[in-house]
């Protein structure tokens, strides 16, 4: 009997001893493309290394200041990155809780940024760094700039207020440090906090625990909620929440679970469901990072968790996630990414290292800063839908690169074993591999860990049925 054995998309919430036919339990350092082939994912190779050896926080590249200027964040130092990999550190402030998420904005004439503390002014002609005082909130993990308007939440100098406060200037001729600068607005549909604080399509939005508001200029109030907008779902983690390509992405809990969601045009709707279980079983949620990362042409939003030490990557064009991460020779570890940024100027795609290192990468390459990427794949049940023992004659696979490791498990039990080198014949793509024994119902398992792009595309197997 002949058949193919399709592999399908990684489905993470099934226990091990369920994942059926067409499912795939595992899927480790790759995606699903649109020809429903398994990729290997790009590497990240080392592109330059920041003085102070620690994690990258935030990688930003200007667009009115100094347009093309790349801003690096790390151990509390900003620098700029030129072209070459050299850096000119800001001199003057640090900025805030080094180890935590950057945000950045900029409004024409200054770069500024938060993490948790005060917010921050860069005036990149004269390679500074300042806190913006004034009434300026000193506890803001996001800050924005609109339409003349600098906006940031937390509390106020004196520690006072609401927590679902958001802060908001137009001074820009006094560089927003005059006393009398700030004004406070709060949200109107639900008494909520302000976790998180973006904007996109001219709309600010408000993301609280319970909800999120959107607001816009409305040239009186200066901020006037849009009628529509407000979404009984809030965010567990303000760093998740991301714009990427006009649509809202962030972790949430609801009717006490935690799961991704996405709003597009107004509409939330819940997108991890393949590994919802994996999500809900993490020992925190709170501490989750996200951001895009672009590969081959394809947008990712990648969200990671650094006390449970996973990084889970949602094809967005494709609607289906894998897992990501760092072989350390025995396990994998949550994926080197700390942060993100795509340069024009550069014409490179930059990746930050969570570790402390300084290192920035450039998305590409075979490898992760010169050690193994290993690519698993693990397919569900198979047993054609018949519990008659079979006898495999040869399996056919189909594949680029110059080998890989396939081995298997038989109903369910032990370690996966009886593995062998597949080797695909130069200049070819099909293997043909002979024999691999009886069964009643096999589990599959894909390993790729040459330093090589890498393409499983087809499995096909032929075997009779009812040998004993």
């Amino acid at each position: 009997m002949h058949r193919e054995i399709q592999f399908g998309q990684a489905y993470a919430n099934l226990n091990a001893s369920q994942t059926p036919e067409g499912m795939v339990s595992v899927f480790t350092d790759g995606y699903f493309d649109e020809a429903k082939d398994h990729v290997k994912r790009e590497g990240l190779t080392i592109f330059a290394t920041a003085s102070g050896s620690a994690a990258i926080d935030g990688i930003y590249e200007t667009e009115s200041v100094s347009p093309g200027t790349v801003l690096v964040a790390t151990g509390g130092t900003i620098y700029k990155m030129a072209s070459n990999g050299s850096f000119t550190a800001l001199s003057g402030a640090s900025y805030d809780n080094p180890g935590t998420p950057i945000r950045w904005a900029e409004d024409f004439t200054h770069v500024y940024c938060a993490s948790g503390g005060k917010p921050h002014r860069a005036d990149l002609s004269a390679n500074t760094l300042a806190d913006i005082s004034g009434n300026s909130p000193t506890s803001c993990t996001h800050i924005v700039w609109m339409k003349n308007f600098l906006l940031t939440n937390g509390l106020d100098t004196s520690g006072a207020g609401n927590k679902g406060d958001i802060h908001f200037s137009d001074d820009i001729a006094d560089k927003y440090d005059l006393s009398d600068s700030w004004e406070v607005y709060n949200n109107e549909a639900h008494p909520d906090d302000c976790e998180a604080l973006l904007s996109d399509w001219e709309e600010v939005y408000s993301m609280g625990s319970h909800s999120i508001e959107a607001r816009y200029n409305d040239g009186s109030t200066p901020f006037g909620r849009l009628e529509g907008t407000f979404v009984n779902w809030g965010t567990v983690a303000p760093y998740s929440a991301i714009y990427i390509n006009g649509q809202l992405y962030f972790l949430m809990e609801r009717s006490s679970d935690i799961k991704v969601a996405r709003i597009t045009q107004r509409v939330p709707e819940v997108i991890s469901w393949p590994y919802d279980s994996l999500i809900r079983g993490l020992a925190t949620h709170s501490d989750a990072r996200a951001f895009p990362v672009v590969m081959k042409g394809r947008p990712f939003y990648v969200i990671t968790w650094p006390t449970s030490n996973i990084t889970l990557a949602y094809n967005i064009e494709q609607n289906n996630w894998s897992r990501w991460g760092h072989w350390t020779g025995s396990a994998h570890d949550r994926w080197l990414g700390n942060c993100y940024c795509y340069s024009r100027s550069h014409n490179k795609h930059y990746v930050g290292d969570r570790r402390g290192t300084g290192k920035i990468f450039t998305v590409g390459g075979t490898q992760d800063d010169s050690g193994t990427i290993r690519m698993e794949l693990r397919s569900g049940f198979i047993s054609g839908q018949s519990e008659m023992s079979k006898f495999n004659n040869y399996v056919r696979t189909k594949s680029t690169g110059a080998s890989f490791t396939l081995q298997y498990r038989d109903d369910g039990t032990g370690s996966f074993g009886n593995s062998r080198t597949v080797a695909n014949p130069s200049g070819k793509f099909h293997t043909r591999t002979n024999r691999w024994g009886s069964y009643r119902q096999r589990q599959w398992e894909i390993l790729h860990t040459n330093a090589e792009a890498f393409v499983f595309s087809e499995f096909v197997e032929d075997y009779r049925e009812g040998v004993h």
